[in-house]
């Protein structure tokens, strides 16, 4: 059965400017890439023409009995973008809420207690955490426009023995570039009112599951990006799996790769995984390994897909919604079935 290794402690994601890549139990006090000794082979470029290319983004899910969404940040050196997009579970209703905020950087480099902060009146949001005591707050309140009503919640994680870290340094194929992602899966407790219909906070609504997601890489000319996440329960126990797989994956994705399984917050490292989308992107994504741990069908109900274009950038985001069907193993060889998993699945084209 697939392995890999979980080192115990991180203490630099750099040392002396050279990558320490590999897969961390222990996140690093703060995640950069700023330093990195050469990144482009060819010749020595000045650092503030190479950091021009270093992109930073936050991703943060949560799940309850009522919701499930996400909030995307992504931290250009020009201008910062977020959107938050979520949907009741029973009816499939989306909400979707958008911000742009140029010449700011909102998105930190620390772990162990910072925050991300917007104070944009209409589409305020707070985020903060502390790894160390493990804790973890996400509060928001965006106001309503002609398509959308206001909307406000907040979720909050305190210190527990459920929590999952991992972190991994992984390079790129060829090149002295890196790039670092950290993610942190958590209970939550919270909830989530709108203008149109008041949710408070109830028992079914006050418990569920989050995960939160940093990344610091540097960009390439063209990208394209998959990732899945996703939550459940099996035999009483809290499932969360987030798997990425990008264009610039390096060569050898069977000891360098992002993706991981917690139950419990136990990890279970996930191999290179591959996606294939025989009907197009609204169709169902086959989801696969070849060492038997990841067999995967994730079926799309909601597609939220945004473009932005500033200067000689372009992206286009897919943000989807959907229930995964298949099996999914854990390191001690327990095969998990998982039927109707809610999962958000992503799509991300960059051209620069």
């Amino acid at each position: 059965m697939y392995s890999r290794e979980i080192k115990k402690t991180l203490e630099s994601v750099l040392k002396r400017g050279v990558p320490q890549f590999g897969t961390y139990a222990t996140p690093p006090r703060v995640i950069d890439v700023h330093t990195l000794k050469q990144p482009y082979n060819l010749m020595p470029l000045p650092r503030f023409i190479t950091n021009k290319r270093i992109r930073g983004n936050i991703e943060y899910f949560f799940s309850t009995d009522t919701y499930i969404g996400t909030i995307d940040i992504l931290d250009s050196n020009w201008f910062c973008f977020t959107e938050t997009n979520f949907w009741e579970h029973a009816t499939g209703k989306k909400l979707s809420y958008r911000c742009f905020l140029p010449l700011r950087h909102i998105v930190p480099h620390h772990l162990d207690n910072s925050v991300c902060v917007t104070f944009r009146k209409n589409r305020y949001f707070r985020m903060s955490w502390d790894h160390i005591k493990k804790t973890f707050s996400f509060v928001f309140h965006f106001e309503n426009d002609a398509a959308r009503p206001e909307v406000a919640g907040v979720f909050n994680s305190s210190s527990d023995e459920d929590w999952g870290l991992l972190t991994s340094i992984t390079p790129y194929p060829l090149k002295n570039r890196c790039s670092v992602a950290h993610v942190s899966a958590m209970p939550i407790k919270g909830s989530i009112s709108t203008s149109t219909t008041k949710n408070s906070p109830s028992a079914s609504d006050a418990g569920g599951m989050g995960l939160f997601s940093m990344r610091w890489s540097f960009c390439s000319h063209r990208t394209k990006d998959y990732s899945l996440t996703g939550f459940g329960d099996w035999n009483g126990k809290r499932v969360v799996f987030k798997i990425y797989t990008t264009s610039q994956d390096p060569i050898n994705t069977s000891i360098y790769n992002e993706n991981v399984l917690f139950v419990d917050g136990e990890a279970t490292p996930l191999p290179p995984i591959r996606i294939t989308q025989p009907k197009g992107i609204l169709g169902t994504w086959v989801v696969q390994d070849i060492e038997s741990m990841v067999d995967l069908a994730f079926h799309p109900i909601s597609d939220t897909k945004r473009t932005v274009s500033a200067l000689i950038m372009h992206t286009e985001y897919h943000t989807m919604f959907g229930k995964c069907d298949g099996n999914i193993r854990t390191k001690e060889g327990y095969e998990i079935p998982l039927k109707k998993f809610f999962v958000i699945a992503k799509k991300h084209t960059l051209r620069l």
